[in-house]
């Protein structure tokens, strides 16, 4: 019988490290958020525009502060990781770039003060896209504060 090998679909997809679908939709929602901050405010992107593009715009806006538009930018380099490389693997030193620029905030929406892991970043990821949606809610004046 002829040995069975697995498809580069079934490796890469069916059996892979589900954080690449957490950082990859984590990213499209905080890129979505954005958009919507800066419609409040009167601004269109194109289709053509990209998350730095974005982030560009919304910190020229004032729409987001600049500390956060800087974790922002270091989020959107991890995702750039996992989107161009299937076998990526996060290491610890890069959740702590991510860490440190969040800490370094003048009003940091977490503050983690553990030794970083794959579980923090899930953790700093789900505060960093929970800071947006608030960000966002207050543009569009649907939450007070």
């Amino acid at each position: 019988m002829p040995t069975r090998h697995k498809s580069l679909f079934q490796l890469n997809v069916i059996e892979s490290d589900p954080t690449i679908t957490f950082v990859i939709s984590c990213h499209l929602l905080t890129e979505h958020l954005m958009v919507r901050c800066l419609s409040s405010v009167g601004v269109k992107t194109g289709n053509k525009s990209g998350f730095s593009d974005i982030i560009t715009e919304c910190e020229k806006r004032g729409v987001l502060s600049v500390d956060l538009c800087d974790v922002l930018r270091i989020f959107n380099s991890l995702r750039n990781r996992y989107a161009h490389d299937l076998k990526y693997r996060i290491k610890p030193k890069e959740i702590n770039v991510l860490l440190k620029a969040i800490n370094a905030m003048d009003r940091p929406f977490a503050i983690y003060k553990v030794r970083a892991s794959k579980k923090h970043m899930y953790g700093l990821l789900s505060c960093l896209t929970g800071h947006m949606e608030l960000i966002t809610l207050k543009h569009e004046k649907k939450i007070g504060g």
